[in-house]
């Protein structure tokens, strides 16, 4: 996050001065035998990486050779391109990024920010072409349709809704009042309630808080607010007062 916010976070010295914060301009690529962007993560981290997987072998052979020819050659093509980059100006970069940014923000579903970023990717490849590698071949929208991340699937409120959907369902015997365990809440019906520290709980096992997703679902009606538009409701289910949070499910037979 702090690398691809492009700036530090500001400080105090022990005097109680600012430090200097330290900025750059840059995107990194890193390697890595893990997906670098966790299933759980949230939607501000999807925006700022592009997570490839690479499944068969880059080079088939030859792989140290050409490990040596760039290790005895480090620095000349970035001099080349730096050139090219000042022959052709800024403002003429920037018009071809905004175009490959409405391009990509046209043809997918990918969020603003990572949108910025597929542009960005597009736009070197295109330079470094043009300026050193001349072989015809070029990154297109295509060939990176298939690493974006739909803004709809990646939103934080969504993937923690699903979740507790699925730990509601695998836990459907804690809504009755059995006589014996730990009981959740009640289900009526297409919604239930169930105890809102149990369910604080049960998000922060998979590093969702429910304070940062309880507005987004109210707003996608998945919570109902009481009376008074709050989230959280005062009531007595299966012979326990408490406060429980309302939830629609999917449908009547949801716990079925």
């Amino acid at each position: 996050m702090d690398l691809c916010n492009g700036t530090e976070k500001g400080r105090l010295t022990k005097e109680s001065q600012t430090k200097e914060v330290k900025s750059w301009k840059n995107n990194f690529l890193f390697t890595n035998n893990d997906k670098m962007v966790n299933e759980n993560a949230g939607e501000q981290i999807y925006n700022r990486v592009i997570d490839l997987e690479i499944n068969e072998k880059i080079i088939e052979k030859g792989g140290q050779d050409i490990a040596r020819i760039i290790k005895d050659n480090y620095g000349f093509a970035g001099k080349e391109y730096i050139k090219y980059i000042q022959k052709i100006g800024f403002d003429n970069i920037f018009e071809q990024f905004k175009e490959l940014y409405n391009i990509i923000l046209q043809n997918s579903q990918a969020t603003d920010k990572q949108t910025n970023t597929l542009a960005c990717i597009l736009l070197a490849d295109k330079l470094a072409s043009e300026s050193i590698f001349d072989d015809g071949y070029r990154l297109y929208l295509d060939d990176l349709k298939d690493y974006i991340n739909d803004k709809n699937e990646i939103k934080t409120s969504i993937k923690a809704k699903n979740y507790i959907l699925n730990i509601i369902d695998i836990n459907s015997k804690k809504f009755e009042n059995v006589g014996y365990g730990e009981i959740w809440g009640d289900k009526r019906d297409n919604y239930c309630l169930i105890n809102v520290e149990i369910l604080k709980r049960e998000l922060k096992r998979a590093d969702f808080e429910f304070d940062t997703v309880k507005k987004e679902w109210a707003e996608m009606n998945f919570l109902e607010t009481n009376s008074q538009g709050r989230y959280i409701h005062n009531t007595t289910t299966n012979g326990k007062k408490g406060t429980y949070v309302r939830l629609k499910t999917i449908d009547k037979n949801f716990f079925c």
